[in-house]
């Protein structure tokens, strides 16, 4: 069973990698390569530690599944929107923050 844990891990974050590596040497500007491998990095490391198994974390977001419905299906289905809606308003805002630094210099 770790063992399986392990593997899947290794092999997400070496798909990852590549996936970075591969958009990043297609991007015809270049930029930020370095930037994006240490980003993903930080992040895939948070997934060892626990953080998006953590009782704080989940709870906030099966909270809100909760309320809406106790079908576990359509829980789930909630909790995956929510985690989806949740990261792209992260990069939407890391988007809008990149392009307000570029435009000010």
């Amino acid at each position: 069973m770790l063992t399986d844990n392990v593997l899947w891990g290794i092999g997400a974050f070496i798909i990852g990698f590549i996936i970075i590596v591969i958009s990043k040497i297609l991007n015809h500007k270049k930029k930020g390569l370095l930037n994006s491998l240490i980003a993903f990095i930080l992040v895939f490391s948070l997934f060892p530690l626990g953080f998006f198994n953590a009782g704080f974390t989940n709870s906030i977001v099966n909270f809100v599944g909760g309320i809406i419905t106790e079908n576990f299906k359509y829980k789930f289905m909630i909790n995956g929107i929510l985690w989806t809606l949740i990261g792209t308003g992260i990069i939407w805002l890391a988007i809008k923050c990149e392009k307000k630094h570029y435009t000010q210099q």
